[in-house]
């Protein structure tokens, strides 16, 4: 059931919506793509007096405000959740055409003294939600007093297809899911996105959508953490051209993938990739001056070069910190059947050390000193 979305003050913040997005000269251009400059929420005083579903208990209804329609899921494919992780759909209804994107909200421990403070969980290509570190560190997070959103983009995981399923997980997709998500963590459950956590491609709309939020909302996020992320984003060609040789030609790439609880093979079309390839880490400079970065890296990532925690590094310069993670690769697991150099105990997956766990600690233990 849907709320009822007709009372006096709901009309005025959807007519506040449309009379902003009607303001030609509050519509601006990044990277070819058209926006629309809109005021933040807070500008919204009727929002107070919205009636919004408590998330400290199980959902069962669905729930509307402005752009965004929360649709709690019934059958999501996580079958060990308590009762303050609530899996959901999101729909912008702008961007999204079915379902929207699924995603997984987790409340603080405590209802006592939350920070009322939001972190958004992102994977890279091929990820989704519950990937590699994203459930231990939401757990953590949650144990600290932060609401947790994890999210499958679009294309992945148990969120809807991609907006053109011919060119796939374009950037400017991942941007609107970025954008829906934070206007869900404002507006509806009412906690500022104050940190954003990205792993490997995931990072470059983490950078991309801090831009877009200061022009779009003129706001920042606080806290940006780079798990792994290409900065040299051009080698990511060289790489597909050496693993799949006839890429162009075939306009694209099979992969395999988690798609609705299995592994499914993929077809990662030419234009998806392409929207990656030809991203300026440089520009990434520009975000706003007071937002602090910490990049996490494995030393024996075989997927990224390890050169690019320094180029992040030089680029950001006091805003950046770094972490190292010793014998870990890309997504953080050791050397095959290395049992005999594992002093920290950590657990095995696959005949590999499991370095996700110190990976969520970590960034935990950092992002406690920024409260």
């Amino acid at each position: 059931m849907v709320s009822d979305f007709n009372s006096t003050d709901d009309a005025k913040v959807s007519m506040f919506y449309e009379s902003q997005s009607n303001k030609k000269n509050d519509e601006f251009e990044i990277n070819n793509l058209k926006y629309v400059k809109i005021p933040t929420s807070s500008n919204f005083k009727s929002h107070s007096k919205i009636l919004r579903p408590s998330f400290f208990k199980p959902l069962t209804n669905d729930f509307q405000l402005g752009d965004i329609l929360m649709i709690p899921d019934p059958n999501p494919i996580e079958k060990y959740l308590s009762e303050i992780q609530h899996p959901l759909h999101l729909k912008h209804r702008r961007y999204h055409n079915s379902k929207g994107i699924s995603v997984i909200l987790s409340c603080p421990i405590s209802k006592e003294a939350p920070l009322k403070k939001g972190v958004l969980l992102l994977h890279g290509h091929g990820g989704h939600k519950n990937y590699i570190y994203m459930s231990k560190l939401d757990e953590l997070l949650t144990q600290l007093g932060y609401h947790v959103l994890r999210l499958d983009f679009r294309g992945l995981g148990n969120s809807e297809d991609c907006a053109d399923v011919k060119k796939g997980r374009m950037l400017y997709q991942d941007l609107e899911d970025i954008e829906t998500c934070y206007l869900f963590l404002k507006d509806i459950v009412q906690v500022p996105l104050d940190t954003v956590i990205a792993h490997s491609r995931g990072v470059i709309p983490m950078f991309k959508f801090q831009m877009l939020l200061e022009t779009k909302y003129n706001e920042f996020i606080p806290n940006l953490v780079n798990c792994a992320g290409r900065y040299e984003n051009h080698e990511l060609k060289a790489k597909i051209v050496r693993e799949n040789p006839s890429w162009e030609t075939d306009k694209g790439f099979w992969a395999k993938t988690l798609r609705f609880g299995k592994i499914q093979d993929v077809f990662i079309p030419y234009e998806e990739s392409m929207s990656i390839i030809s991203v300026d880490s440089n520009s990434f400079a520009n975000i706003d001056k007071r937002c602090k970065v910490l990049s996490v890296y494995g030393r024996k990532d075989h997927i990224v070069p390890t050169t690019a925690a320094k180029q992040f590094e030089e680029l950001l310069e006091q805003r950046h910190s770094l972490i190292w993670i010793d014998d870990a690769d890309h997504n953080f697991y050791g050397i095959v059947n290395d049992d005999a150099n594992n002093p920290l105990g950590l657990p095995m997956k696959r005949g590999k050390i499991n370095y996700n766990p110190l990976v969520a600690k970590k960034v935990a233990e950092h992002l406690a000193t920024q409260k």
